[in-house]
């Protein structure tokens, strides 16, 4: 529901989509830190316990969270209802002046629903790429006959999202690159995106991909 407008066959309830704003937003960060609590599955303890049953659903889930995210960055009625939350935030915007109005316009870059929604995109692909890495290196002390091939599992997986990711990051950067002052690309590790951009928001996935 998050990621297409309602069908009703009318015009879309644009009031009804700004009362969402406040819960997307909510889940949006819930996500994000849900994604960053499994960080821990780097770690080779965890993956020694992990049945292929939960590495499925737990990529399951991940992959769920990542499309429905990228879906909902290239939604337009999600953009204007955040955008028209800003406003009602600001007051009427009959009253307001041309600097306001641009100093929203310049807030959709950082608190509009492609900031939120890339940040969880991103989130959700950087969980899924430590859970694959982890599965991948992962190496059996003893190795058992009955234990499940981690590596094969991983594998494909792994190597879709590295082509995917790349791919998205190489294209975004060489049509909007130009435009990012290099200081956004040094707040990607050092405070955070400051752009919704796909490759100022992926700059920290791609650097642990090759790495």
């Amino acid at each position: 529901q998050m990621s297409s407008p309602p069908s009703n066959g009318g015009p879309v309830d644009s009031f009804g989509w700004v009362k969402l704003v406040p819960v997307l937003k909510i889940r949006c960060v819930a996500a994000y830190f849900l994604h960053q609590a499994l960080s821990p599955l780097k770690e080779e303890a965890w993956i020694s316990c992990l049945a292929v049953e939960m590495a499925t659903s737990l990529l399951q889930s991940l992959n769920r969270s990542r499309k429905v995210a990228e879906l909902s960055v290239k939604n337009e009625d999600l953009a204007h209802a955040f955008q028209e939350a800003m406003l009602s935030e600001w007051g009427d915007d009959d009253e307001m002046g041309e600097e306001a109005l641009v100093n929203i316009a310049r807030l959709s870059q950082t608190q509009g629903s492609a900031m939120f929604f890339l940040t969880q995109t991103s989130g959700a692909t950087q969980a899924s790429i430590w859970l694959l890495s982890a599965l991948f290196e992962f190496k059996e002390e003893s190795p058992d006959a009955s234990a499940w091939d981690r590596e094969s599992f991983a594998a494909p997986h792994l190597l879709e999202i590295i082509k995917d990711v790349l791919h998205k990051f190489v294209e975004s950067e060489a049509r909007e690159g130009q435009r990012v002052d290099p200081n956004v690309w040094r707040n990607t590790t050092e405070s955070g995106v400051k752009v919704a951009l796909y490759c100022t928001s992926f700059a920290s996935v791609v650097v642990e991909l090759l790495n």
